[in-house]
């Protein structure tokens, strides 16, 4: 009960003011920049399940547990703050950045997962990209995102919404340049969509090959996460799964792979015309822009000017080396 009032609390802002959990975050937040009591009240309400109680059956702090309350709610992901974005569409999309997840088109269900996993408040990214990608009437968007930004919890969030978990055939491939990076999109997948047991990850690269079903057997996963190479043969030669029942196509690091852009252009011809294609780079240079023009039709483009390119919580370094 407890969990489901405290997300409850985070909901409405007036239901806080009737109950002592504003109380709580302010005091642990004393003398802290704590600009929203809601946050706080996601990030403490694990907790409050386990400690202990007086004989009325109120909350009794130790020393140690209001120290640790108190680091969790100024704990937060390191957000690029001061990155400006610049969208162009041709659509004429309303767009205002959402500063809290319930803000944005997402399903109780999924919003429950991100403050379990920890996901209190949506990056600049996420907040600026996520209704782009959710739009009523879907369309094509290409990101510039630079890495630890929250780019891959935001392109999930919107195949998760999207998904029709009773279908059982693939509904999204995402395209990568690496088994590792492939590994890491399917875990945040299965993290975040833990909520149904019917969704099912796929993963297409050569250290799985060998378990995809054998020839002209459909796979019943409704998502595929995979490297180009691999999607190709399952298309062509296993024939695995119908690329015309894709609605979401993702190229994820398009930088990465612009050596595998013959590859990724067949796979784009076998998609249907409605088929939303959400593409992420790094950077954006005259090759990947030429590369996001051949995949996708007229799409909202977003970003990062120059001066926030650098992000404070990536490291970046050079090493000279003799020729």
């Amino acid at each position: 009960l407890l969990p489901f009032l405290s997300y409850y609390c985070c909901c409405h802002r007036s239901f806080i003011k009737m109950h002592k959990f504003k109380g709580i975050c302010s005091f642990l937040s004393w003398g802290f920049s704590v600009t929203d009591v809601n946050c706080c009240v996601y990030k403490v309400h694990l907790l409050l399940v386990v400690m202990s109680r007086n004989a009325e059956g109120e909350i009794v702090y130790s020393k140690k547990e209001i120290a640790l309350l108190r680091k969790l709610i100024n704990d937060t992901l390191v957000d690029d703050l001061s990155s400006v974005f610049k969208i162009e569409s041709r659509y004429g999309l309303d767009y205002k950045a959402a500063a809290h997840f319930e803000h944005l088109p997402l399903s109780y269900d999924i919003l429950k997962q991100l403050c379990i996993h920890g996901y209190f408040k949506p990056s600049k990214i996420q907040a600026t990209s996520i209704q782009f990608m959710l739009a009523d009437s879907p369309v094509d968007v290409a990101i510039q995102s630079q890495s630890g930004t929250g780019k891959t919890v935001a392109f999930v969030l919107c195949v998760l919404q999207r998904l029709q978990l009773d279908n059982r055939w693939p509904q999204c491939l995402c395209l990568v340049p690496t088994y590792e990076l492939a590994a890491q999109v399917r875990d945040v997948f299965c993290k975040l969509g833990s909520y149904s047991n019917s969704l099912s990850i796929a993963l297409a690269t050569r250290s799985t090959d060998a378990k995809v079903p054998p020839h002209d057997q459909q796979i019943t996963d409704q998502v595929i996460v995979g490297t180009s190479g691999t999607v190709i043969r399952w298309l062509h030669q296993l024939k695995c799964f119908d690329p015309q029942k894709l609605n979401i196509f993702i190229l994820d690091e398009a930088d990465l792979m612009l050596n595998s852009g013959s590859q990724i252009i067949r796979i784009i011809q076998t998609l249907r015309e409605d088929c939303q294609r959400l593409l992420f780079s790094t950077t954006y240079n005259n090759a990947v822009r030429k590369l996001f023009l051949k995949v996708a039709k007229d799409p909202v483009t977003i970003t990062v000017q120059n001066e926030g390119l650098v992000l404070d919580n990536i490291e970046q370094f050079y090493i000279k080396c003799k020729t």
